[in-house]
């Protein structure tokens, strides 16, 4: 499979599972969304030219996602339609749509270019709130107080993510040729 149609199922990969994810922990029932998930990350691992910075990479991400939410949870901005596995964590849902984030870095590093930063942190500031925004609309999050203080700090937090995250996450390209 070339890069282009790998970055392309990536995305669109990542939008079903979100999907999944979302409108399953709205419902109560987010095991199939992790489940698809779970097979998206395992997928794009299998695929990868280098599989150990694939999975260290969507371990990163995942760390990054569980330390985001849970500052969110704590300072009081968001509610989850599911709760976590413990008073003040994210639900392991929510984990499991930050590790299968992690397998559209490589596409979106690739399709930013080497001047990825600013843009970054301007796409996370625009669609992170969208994001979150949609999640509260089915029914998978509700923002607590006033609802432009939520979408302001989710939108600080991807801004900030987001050009870490993708910092971290090598350039995409043809494989490399073996050297004898």
């Amino acid at each position: 499979m070339g890069q282009g149609l790998r970055n392309i199922v990536s995305l669109v990969a990542f939008q079903i599972v979100w999907f999944a994810l979302a409108i399953g922990a709205a419902n109560g029932s987010a095991w199939p969304g992790m489940a698809l998930a779970l097979g998206a990350v395992a997928l794009h691992v299998a695929t990868a030219i280098e599989r150990f910075r694939a999975g260290a990479m969507i371990v990163a991400c995942g760390l990054v996602g569980l330390a985001a939410e849970t500052c969110l949870l704590h300072l009081g901005l968001v509610r989850y339609a599911s709760p976590g596995w413990s008073e003040g964590a994210p639900p392991a849902w929510l984990i499991m749509l930050w590790l299968a984030f992690a397998t559209t870095l490589p596409a979106l590093r690739s399709g930013l270019g080497d001047t990825y930063r600013a843009k970054a942190a301007a796409l996370g500031a625009i669609f992170g709130p969208l994001s979150y925004a949609a999640a509260a609309r089915i029914g998978t999050l509700t923002f607590s107080g006033p609802v432009w203080r939520g979408w302001l700090a989710v939108g600080l937090l991807w801004a900030i993510c987001l050009p870490v995250l993708l910092a971290l996450t090598p350039k995409s390209g043809p494989p490399r040729a073996a050297v004898d």
